[in-house]
């Protein structure tokens, strides 16, 4: 038998709400060749037992020992896949039908080794669905570059472009032994995107709604701690002279690590606020200065709490 197009990769972890309808809408697309690699990340809700249980020949089940984190499962799916080209989908999201025949048909006819397509945000706690990008602002995007990626947002949707969900030619992937880093636990997707374009490869875009990303209801935000923003200041600074990057690639990389510079500042003020760390709250000032009069407001109410005596019962 020969290899499938497709070798569509869903990691999960605790997603038993939503895994059947992912695998389905996975399974329900027509018009090209495929085969589903579900990986468990150590569920502890049943979802393992929820795939176990499709009969479908073209989905297979891994199930990992340890917790591995979303890099980790994907790239145990990675290297399982026999496909020509990878398509992510994660646990809680789906497909719209026709959206793998129709990307995959378009990156052929460019010779892309890349392609991505616009998402519908699906907000269970608003009850409706709007684009995670304006349609003509990303009609009008082209091929997205590396610098272009990192320079991050388009428009003002809060969200940026490497949370996009690419298809990836296999044969790239292969060819420059592309993986997804483990080493970080967040901005792993904005990871392997700019590894593949800083190896030349082309991505396409197609201004379809093909992948729905779903907004769970109840969702908080949650903050990145100065710890791991370390860790990826440490991995931009990698990639950074691994490459060889242009002038202009350097510039929007260096943008980026100013930013995550005053994040990391940022998030060690507020961790020593938290416990009530006074000198602790000076370093990162002054190493960042201007990450105080960036995060002026948040900061004054919480030393205002933290000065401001506790009261005896």
């Amino acid at each position: 038998m020969s290899n499938p197009d497709i070798s569509i990769i869903i990691p999960c972890y605790n997603v038993a709400p939503y895994i059947e309808r992912a695998i389905k809408s996975a399974l329900d697309q027509q018009g090209v060749s495929l085969e589903v690699i579900v990986v468990d990340d150590c569920s502890s809700d049943g979802t393992p037992d929820i795939v176990a249980a499709i009969t479908d020949k073209r989905v297979k089940l891994i199930q990992l020992k340890e917790n591995s984190g979303p890099s980790g499962a994907r790239n145990a799916a990675i290297k399982a896949a026999s496909g020509q080209w990878i398509a992510i989908l994660d646990g809680d999201d789906a497909y719209e039908q026709g959206r793998l025949q129709r990307m995959t048909e378009i990156a052929r006819s460019k010779n892309a080794d890349m392609i991505v397509d616009n998402i519908l945000v699906v907000s269970e706690e608003l009850g409706k669905n709007f684009p995670m990008f304006d349609s003509q602002v990303f009609d009008a995007i082209g091929d997205i570059t590396l610098p272009r990626l990192m320079n991050g947002t388009i428009g003002n949707t809060g969200y940026s472009l490497s949370s996009l969900k690419p298809i990836y030619s296999k044969a790239f992937l292969n060819k420059h032994n592309i993986l997804y880093d483990e080493s970080i636990a967040v901005g792993e997707d904005y990871m392997i995107f700019a590894e593949c374009l800083a190896y030349g490869a082309r991505c396409v875009t197609d201004s379809s709604f093909g992948y729905l990303y779903t907004r769970r209801a109840g969702s908080i935000s949650y903050r990145i701690p100065s710890k791991r923003w370390q860790i990826m200041i440490d991995c931009e600074t990698s990639f950074m002279h691994k490459h060889n990057l242009q002038d202009n690639v350097l510039a929007e990389q260096q943008k980026r690590l100013k930013f995550m510079r005053k994040m990391k500042a940022f998030e060690m003020m507020v961790e020593a606020i938290k416990v009530k760390d006074i000198s602790g709250l000076l370093k990162p000032a002054i190493m960042s200065p201007t990450s105080v009069l960036f995060f002026a407001a948040p900061i004054k109410k919480r030393i205002q709490k933290l000065l401001t005596p506790a009261v005896s019962k």
